[in-house]
């Protein structure tokens, strides 16, 4: 059987792969490995141990943890409230009106506070709790069996978004005095001429991600 570092420089597990029984084992290994060098505070090869086995600990968890942060985060201080695409107060700092949004990029509960700083799920969870690396690895792990999986929507590359925008192009046409484009700019910015480059397109559906809805 290869050594966990060996299995390690290979590439991240999946999810599948990491919620396993070896891949819980070895993770609960390194919990406890890291914990008992924290007893030699005199020994700088203890420390430097400890702080190896947390560098070795930490994509295994991040990987187990993808896809789970809304199981995860609620149930260690972090409200249901908070975990939207929306902006508003920050659950660290407490402050502030809009400072704060949870992106959750890629699944990794990546979030970012204007105050606060940025970070991803275990981050969150160490600043909101006041806890050791090894203290939210311990919390996160109890939690990740029991938290479902949240699907990830697939990043469009810029092609993709290219190919939808000359498509949202072609389907509009040049604004006219008229026209309803036309008429809501002349009365709002007092605009009577319009630029062939300056188009409106019709019955085109609206998305708002902090709400969660699509109006046409």
């Amino acid at each position: 059987m290869p050594s966990s570092a060996g299995t390690i420089a290979d590439g991240l597990r999946t999810n599948t792969e990491t919620n396993s029984v070896h891949g819980r084992t070895a993770t609960a290994a390194l919990i406890r490995r890291s914990q008992r060098r924290k007893f030699f505070p005199g020994s700088s090869r203890a420390r430097s141990h400890g702080l190896r086995g947390a560098e070795i600990m930490l994509p295994q968890l991040k990987s187990r943890a993808q896809g789970r942060w809304l199981g995860i985060l609620p149930a260690l201080g972090i409200p249901l409230s908070y975990l939207t695409a929306k902006h508003g107060p920050c659950p660290l700092c407490g402050e502030g009106k809009d400072r704060w949004r949870w992106d959750n990029k890629d699944g990794r509960g990546t979030w970012i506070c204007s105050h606060c700083g940025a970070g991803d799920g275990v981050s969150l969870v160490m600043k909101k709790n006041s806890w050791s690396f090894q203290e939210a690895a311990e919390r996160i792990e109890q939690l990740i069996g029991t938290a479902a999986f949240e699907p990830m929507n697939a990043t469009p590359t810029d092609q993709k978004k290219r190919e939808a925008m000359n498509v949202l192009w072609r389907s509009g046409g040049r604004i006219t005095g008229g026209s309803p484009a036309g008429k809501y700019l002349s009365h709002r910015c007092g605009i009577t001429l319009f630029p062939s480059c300056l188009r409106a397109a019709n019955n085109v559906k609206y998305y708002e991600t902090s709400r969660q809805n699509c109006l046409s």
